[in-house]
């Protein structure tokens, strides 16, 4: 009796013991894991949660319909117009833009440079750029009316602005609607020289030209605008001007 006693004492103790060995060594576990943390500063060095130092690029695309917009191997289709791309790669992308998911309708070179975020902008001819801005670490995404960005205005937009701009009698109106207009948006150069050609004056045309410069998404063609003037002395003026930006 005795012995089954002891055995059986000696089997409860074996298996308290055991127990214990484990628990010892799943504490030990978790306070080895307290002591050594990851270091997630080896996963941001090999890129795993972005860099910093890559570049951004949001491109605005005003005609309607879905289109597809590829840059720096990355892929993006929607029919809301908004594109947004992060963690691109610095350097010389191409960029391609496709309408209805396949037909191919621009597609040009962009450099990209490192933490800065290129604004574009795609009226579904010409692509335009308005310049870069350093990226902002605060996480705010504001699309695209940031650091003072002004859109372009479209065919559309530009057709429903001339036939009121036009539909104006005197310079002075058409200087006023073209002021208020000037506030939002950008012009084309084209644009510009339409908006000139219809003012009886040449001292508004040269008004109106001067204002626009700053707003416009083309100014290596500007010498369009210069051509539109009336008289030699208004060009000069205008080029006078335009060498003094």
């Amino acid at each position: 009796m005795k012995k089954y006693l002891f055995l059986a004492f000696f089997g409860l103790c074996s298996l308290v013991y055991a127990q214990d060995v484990k628990v010892t060594k799943f504490r030990n576990e978790i306070n080895v894991s307290k002591r050594n943390p990851i270091d997630r500063g080896v996963f941001r060095e090999r890129g795993v949660y972005g860099d910093d130092r890559q570049a951004q690029l949001w491109l605005r695309v005003f005609p309607e319909g879905r289109f597809r917009v590829e840059v720096g191997g990355q892929m993006m289709e929607n029919s809301t117009g908004k594109y947004r791309f992060f963690d691109l790669n610095r350097g010389r992308q191409m960029l391609s833009i496709y309408e209805n998911g396949n037909i191919l309708v621009y597609r040009t070179w962009v450099d990209l440079r490192e933490n800065t975020r290129l604004l574009l902008d795609f009226d579904g001819y010409d692509l335009y750029l308005f310049g870069e801005e350093n990226i902002d670490n605060s996480g705010a995404q504001v699309f695209p009316n940031i650091g003072g960005y002004k859109a372009l205005m479209s065919n559309e937009e530009f057709g429903q602005f001339y036939r009121s701009y036009t539909g104006k009698s005197f310079d002075k109106d058409k200087m006023e609607t073209f002021y208020m207009a000037l506030k939002g948006v950008y012009f084309t150069t084209q644009q510009i020289v339409q908006m000139v050609n219809v003012l009886s004056f040449d001292d508004n045309r040269l008004e109106l030209a001067k204002a626009a410069y700053d707003s416009c998404v083309d100014r290596e063609n500007y010498y369009k605008v210069v051509d539109a003037m009336t008289y030699s002395s208004t060009k000069e003026k205008l080029r006078d001007y335009i060498l003094k930006r």
